[in-house]
This record gives structure tokens, C-alpha cells and sequence, in this order.
């Protein structure tokens, strides 16, 4: 009786990439991916932005949990409650004033301002009206991302 010369069912064709060949371009797509994250500026201010919110967030939670007077009065605390909304402006105006880079930049750019947009709304949850609001503030920098996204230019 002939023998049956039965193939390997788990052998790769040669046509095909090795494990190992594909673990290196998978990590090397990576790797692209986080460079791109890196590389553009809005990332960065993002997170600036984060941070000084944070701030202003935890010391307004200790106005409210320790009062006034364990902070060093009001007027102390008034000031360095002040400081720290300031520093909170100004990272939202960096943030809204940087065009990011990279299609992935674009997108947190655009979370971003949703965020900001709901925090800045009117009491009953309705966006602000008038050209003194966030609104005013919001358009340039999507306009600025949305340019840079189809033409190539800032």
C-alpha cells in the first residue's frame, strides 16, 4: 500500500510572514503611533490643561470640605483660588490656540472642546449664546484643526 504524505496543518507558507517577522511590524506600527502621539503639541497642552484643572478642582474641594478660615481666611484663600483659575484660562487658551499635528491630535482636540463646550454651558444644560462665550473661542481653533486636516497647511 503507497504511503500518504500528509503536510504539517500548522507549517506557514512561505509566502507568509513568519511570527516573528510579524511581532516586529506590529511593534514598529506601534511605535509610530505613540511617536505621532508624542510629536504633536496638542497632547501636550492637553495635559497642561488637566493639570492646572486638577488643581483648581482639589483646592476648591478643600474650600468646601476644610472652609475659609482653615485655609488662611478668605481673602488668602480668595487669592490663591484666583491664581489658580488664571492658570486654568490660560492652559484652555493654549489649548485652543495650538493646531495639532496628526489626525489623532485632531480628535483629542475635538474631545477636548466638547468637554470644554459642556463645562461652559448655561445652568438648565443649554450652550451660551452671544459672541462673548466659549463659542467665540471654540470656532477658530476647530477652524484652524479642520484646515490643517484637508488642505495640509495650517
Amino acid at each position: 500500500m503507497p504511503s500518504l504524505k500528509l503536510s504539517n496543518p500548522f507549517r506557514r507558507g512561505a509566502d507568509r510572514p513568519s511570527l516573528k517577522d510579524r511581532a516586529a511590524s506590529l511593534k514598529a506600527t506601534a511605535a509610530r503611533v505613540m511617536t505621532g502621539k508624542l510629536h504633536d503639541p496638542v497632547f501636550f497642552v492637553i495635559d497642561r490643561y488637566q493639570v492646572a484643572r486638577d488643581a483648581w478642582d482639589a483646592y476648591s474641594d478643600r474650600i468646601a470640605r476644610e472652609g475659609w478660615d482653615a485655609l488662611g481666611g478668605i481673602h488668602v484663600a480668595a487669592e490663591e483660588e484666583g491664581r489658580l483659575s488664571r492658570l486654568w484660562s490660560a492652559a484652555s487658551t493654549e489649548v485652543l490656540g495650538t493646531v495639532p499635528t496628526t489626525e489623532a491630535g485632531r480628535l483629542a482636540l475635538v474631545a477636548f472642546v466638547e468637554t470644554w463646550v459642556a463645562d461652559h454651558g448655561n445652568a438648565d444644560g443649554s450652550p451660551q449664546d452671544g459672541s462673548e462665550t466659549v463659542f467665540a473661542k471654540v470656532y477658530p481653533a476647530l477652524l484652524k484643526a479642520l484646515r490643517t486636516s484637508v488642505t495640509g497647511r495650517g
